[in-house]
Parts: C-alpha cells; structure tokens; sequence
C-alpha cells in the first residue's frame, strides 16, 4: 500500500502527485483532520472582529438582530448624508482613483 496526498474539492479527491494505475483501481481515501479552508479562516476571522466589536462595545451582545439592523440602517443613513457624492459607485470609482473629486459639485 502506498499513500498519495490528494485535495477534496467538489466531490473529487485531486491527486497532488502523479500515480500509475489502472482505471478503476480500488482506492481508501483517509481523511486528514488537518483543514484549513478560507472558509474556516474567514469565520475565525469574523468570530475575532466580533468579539473585539463586543469587548468595545458591551451593549450590542445583547441587542436582538432586529435592533442591530435599525441602528446600521441609521448609521449607514448618517454616513450617505454627509458623503459628497450621489451614490456609491461614484464614491467607490473616486476611491479607486477612477475619478477627479470635484468640490464644487455640491
């Protein structure tokens, strides 16, 4: 017996080296508990930003969901009526540097 490291993706195992073998060949496929997918990354990441948002601010553990989506709906309303563009794409092509700001525009 001979082990090969494989990646499983879309119900595929992808061979990371090159094996002969006939088609069809009867294979046992271990499963490593070593993951690291962006996946997991990216919910260890939004579980710290959580936790420091709440170490800063104690109060919103306790707010119901619907409470959190009023207060950044009023945020996000704060934050468009003091943005000096008429709407977000032209705010993110200025941040890109795809547009000249212009102050005298309002």
């Amino acid at each position: 017996m001979r082990k090969v490291k494989g990646i499983y993706e879309k119900k595929t195992i992808k061979l990371l080296e090159d094996i002969e073998a006939e088609e069809g060949t009867e294979v046992e496929v271990v499963f490593s508990e070593k993951r690291s997918t962006h996946l997991e990354a990216s919910k260890k990441l939004h579980k710290r930003v959580k936790e420091s948002i709440v170490e800063e601010i104690p109060q919103l553990a306790h707010m119901s969901s619907q409470e959190l989506k009023k207060d950044f709906e009023n945020l996000s309303k704060k934050v468009a009526s003091s943005m000096k563009f008429d709407n977000w794409k032209d705010a993110e092509r200025f941040m890109r540097g795809m547009e000249n700001y212009d102050a005298r525009r309002h």
